[in-house]
């Protein structure tokens, strides 16, 4: 049996694929766009450009600012399975539990199907203390985590953990 920093090196070891480089390039541009819009502001208040041209301007600005920040947003929900702790994953199955604990017979029988591959109930033995009491042989599954896009009106995209 895994412990459980084993579990979370195994996610990060798959995890390790994503990209991460295109970040700082994304920040740093984010920058110059947000230094590009206050030098517009100062020509504005050295009443070298008039108001209209500053309202164009900014507005494409504000736009590429806008779009910047989406594309940040996407990476870092790309690489967001980088970020689980032993706290995440004691969270996620204390709740799963509580889930399982109120769900229907139908619901468990899915629950258990999706996460193990193969329960095995051995025979009773003659020396258990109680009579309903067996041994139980459980194989799991692995449950991706990364890969999972759903369609929006912008196309497909990864799912948000919200």
């Amino acid at each position: 049996m895994e412990t459980l920093e084993q579990v979370i090196e195994t996610i990060h070891q798959k995890c390790d694929t994503t990209d991460t480089s295109r970040l700082p390039e994304i920040v740093k541009h984010l920058v110059e766009v947000k230094a590009q819009k206050k030098k517009l502001v100062g020509l504005h208040l050295k009443n070298l450009i008039d108001e209209d041209e500053l309202n164009t301007e900014l507005l494409a600005l504000n736009e590429q600012i806008t779009a910047i920040k989406d594309g940040i947003k996407q990476i870092k929900t790309e690489n967001q399975a980088i970020d689980i702790t032993p706290e995440d994953v004691k969270k996620v199955i204390k709740e799963l539990s509580q889930e399982i604990k109120h769900a229907s017979p139908d619901t468990l029988r899915m629950v258990f199907n999706k996460l193990f591959w193969k329960i095995k109930i051995s025979p009773k033995t003659k020396k258990s203390k109680y009579p309903w009491s067996r041994f139980l042989l459980l194989k799991g599954i692995s449950i991706p985590f990364t890969g999972v896009k759903v369609a929006s009106p912008r196309g497909f995209e990864p799912l948000s953990p919200a």
